[in-house]
């Protein structure tokens, strides 16, 4: 309703109808029409959780990220809501890390693997940032739940080969 034209005054001192590269906080809008008749909204900008970390090639197979385990570029990483409809994706960096940005609630990253690789070991040793974190058989984290701002950076996996390397390959005779 209201009539045209429309004057509009944010918490912010902001004069314009649409404002935008806002931090997180409460804003507010006064909306005046040309009778003077006014309409307040307010709303607050939560912020965004971080997920991510690292996916590597797990050589010696043991489950625990060494320093000379490189990363694994473009694993694609899917991340879906447990709670509400909501679903993204993104791919490693060519060193093997990633990060997701998203809304609060309740989610699982899914993993897609290149062809002729597997996860290796989950949870193995006593450091949690340098395990695995992901399920071999479903190829998923647990459900994790993160609040506005909320940071998660150690939701790593490592990849095997689906063949065992060779330490010897023997002899023809």
């Amino acid at each position: 309703g209201g009539t045209s034209p429309y004057s509009f005054l944010w918490n912010t001192g902001d004069t314009t109808a649409v404002i935008d590269s806002l931090n997180y906080g409460d804003y507010s809008v006064t909306v005046t029409d040309r009778n003077a008749c006014k309409t307040t909204c307010m709303d607050t900008l939560m912020g965004l959780a971080t997920l991510g970390s690292f996916v590597w090639l797990d050589e010696n197979r043991n489950g625990i990220q060494e320093e000379e385990e490189p990363g694994f570029a473009n694993v694609q990483i899917t991340i879906q809501a447990v709670d509400f409809e909501y679903s993204s994706q993104t791919i490693t960096d060519e060193s093997g890390f990633y990060e997701l940005s998203v809304p609060p609630g309740s989610y699982q990253l899914i993993f897609a693997l290149p062809s002729d690789f597997i996860l290796t070991k989950p949870s193995q040793g006593e450091d949690d940032e340098k395990d695995s974190d992901i399920g071999p058989v479903s190829l998923r984290t647990d459900t994790i739940q993160v609040r506005a701002r909320d940071v998660v950076l150690n939701l790593d996996t490592g990849c095997i080969s689906e063949c065992e390397p060779f330490t010897q390959a023997g002899v023809i005779a």
